[in-house]
């Protein structure tokens, strides 16, 4: 089965304004699921003498070991999936006495693949077809509004907003402008929230203000009292297409 992908242009370097635009690749939003332990089991039992009861028992049962053998900071190594391992974090201090257990700020699970579960792109593999080959295919481009859509730049009050600068905030009175590319065949929404302890929600542009949309332009003359807003997406995929989060 083939992984649906889909270009989409992101700046070179998304602290610049004045950036060119570059073509990456991402998998469509959507086609991704998400596989449960239950879910799993019930494959195997297909497969296999043990009912999805017996499976789902013995994988939940090798979680729990496997927790207990990283908590004494030993490695677990499963043939033919990999080496499990933990590694911690402590940042430096100039006095021994200051450097105690206490500092370790971060404990993670480390996780090193085995050789033999390595995937590989099916298009450049040397063997086409092989068992750990991933088949990409890349989905018809979106377009409406007479080309490919894209959001390119967003600009508060004309100043520019770089993405990744942080959570935007609105108030009544604002001009937010959205430029980019086929903006009239899709329709947008922004994940925002009414207050510092409000929920963060995605909502309509038209719930932040006024909204005049072009096939480049999307101008929004807001009217709501405050909008702390995170990021814009796609109203149709829930897909990011603008993330003012670092």
């Amino acid at each position: 089965m083939s992984v649906k992908v889909q270009h989409y242009l992101l700046k070179e370097d998304l602290k610049d304004p004045s950036s060119k635009l570059l073509y990456h690749l991402r998998q469509v939003p959507g086609t991704s699921q998400i596989q449960d332990i239950s879910a799993i089991a019930k494959a195997i039992e297909k497969t296999g003498a043990l009912s999805a009861e017996d499976v789902e028992h013995t994988m939940r049962a090798f979680i729990y070991e496997l927790k207990k053998v990283l908590l004494r900071g030993d490695k677990v190594k499963v043939d033919g999936l990999g080496i499990f391992s933990i590694t911690f974090h402590s940042p430096g201090k100039e006095a021994e006495k200051d450097c105690t257990i206490k500092t370790i700020n971060r404990v993670n699970i480390r996780f090193k693949v085995d050789n033999s579960l390595r995937l590989v792109n099916d298009s450049t593999a040397s063997t086409r077809g092989g068992e750990n080959n991933v088949e990409f295919v890349i989905q018809s481009p979106v377009t409406g509004g007479g080309g490919t859509f894209a959001v390119t730049e967003v600009s508060l009050n004309d100043a520019p907003v770089p993405a990744g600068s942080g959570t935007l905030t609105l108030h009544a009175g604002n001009t937010l402008k959205i430029k980019g590319a086929a903006l009239s065949g899709t329709v947008l929404k922004a994940n925002f929230a009414t207050g510092p302890t409000a929920p963060f929600n995605d909502r309509s542009l038209s719930d932040i203000g006024t909204v005049t949309t072009t096939n480049t332009l999307i101008t929004i003359n807001v009217t709501i009292a405050t909008a702390l807003t995170a990021k814009l997406l796609r109203a149709d995929t829930g897909a990011t297409v603008y993330s003012f989060e670092p």
